[in-house]
């Protein structure tokens, strides 16, 4: 039930933290791609984004 599952991922906190990490590390590289540029230009804008060029 829950309160096995809350123990395990206390258990597991340093899997979990690293895992968190390593998702960060990849959302900020994706960040820089010309898709989310053109994301964030887009939004900015008030318009649906354009990833036909991608």
């Amino acid at each position: 039930g829950s309160l096995s599952l809350t123990k395990q991922l206390m258990r597991d906190h340093e899997r979990i933290a690293a895992r968190m990490a390593e998702e960060g590390s990849l959302f900020k590289e994706r960040l820089k791609t010309p898709e989310a540029r053109e994301a964030f230009a887009a939004f900015a804008e008030r318009r649906p984004p354009d990833f036909t060029k991608f």
